[in-house]
């Protein structure tokens, strides 16, 4: 009988994360990051019950490391729903990272999504 108490309550509390962190409106908060001096991250939360943000880079051919984007850098523009416009022309866009492999163009960017469930939630 209790272990069916406590599957029923996994199962519960389950759906309830789900059904907050799809449903939820998202606010967006800055925090400094621990990671980079004086940098910053943007985090966005479901009704603070999930934070999540962002980090990109792009690599060259070879899989180095070539440009690391933060929040900061003047290559993102943000908008209202976290949409994430770089540039394609001028020094340092992404028009500068494109190579060509047997006759096709390439870039590699990849974009990181961390989300952090938060684990102190009272029912």
């Amino acid at each position: 009988m209790r272990k069916l108490f406590v599957l029923i309550l996994n199962i519960l509390i389950s759906f309830l994360l789900l059904v907050t962190g799809v449903f939820a409106w998202i606010s967006y908060e800055q925090v400094v990051s621990e990671g980079r001096v004086g940098g910053r991250d943007i985090f966005m939360s479901s009704s603070y019950l999930f934070s999540a943000f962002t980090d990109a880079k792009i690599t060259n051919q070879s899989g180095t490391v070539a440009k690391d984007f933060n929040y900061l850098s003047s290559e993102w523009q943000k908008n209202g729903d976290l949409t994430i416009k770089l540039p394609t022309t001028g020094s340092g866009s992404l028009n500068s990272y494109i190579y060509n492999q047997g006759g096709k163009y390439y870039l590699n960017l990849e974009i990181k999504v961390h989300i952090k469930a938060y684990t102190n939630i009272n029912l």
